[in-house]
């Protein structure tokens, strides 16, 4: 996720980006990850929070070579016009 394309996107539309550090044990982070629906605990996993309804996270998880996924799923949080151009440009369509 941290690529200039998903960076650009996050600073031009004011995301707040969080991460929780799971290097020590962290029972809070774990209980966050089960109540989004993700069982396993396993890391890297991704919520993202749409502003029109923030009671429906996109879940994403495991490690990805490609902003794609990222971009499709801040997309499908609300920003399709600005995400499709950002899509169409960088050729990963």
């Amino acid at each position: 996720m941290n690529t200039n394309d998903t960076k650009a996107f996050i600073e031009k539309h004011g995301i707040i980006a969080l991460r929780a550090d799971k290097t020590q044990p962290a029972p809070e982070i774990d209980r966050l990850m089960e109540q989004l629906g993700h069982q396993s605990g396993t890391i890297p996993f991704y919520a993202i929070f749409p502003a029109g309804s923030p009671n429906k996270p996109i879940l994403l998880d495991g490690v990805y070579t490609s902003p794609k996924p990222f971009l499709e799923a801040f997309e499908k949080a609300g920003a399709s016009s600005i995400v499709s151009e950002s899509l169409a440009n960088s050729g990963l369509r």
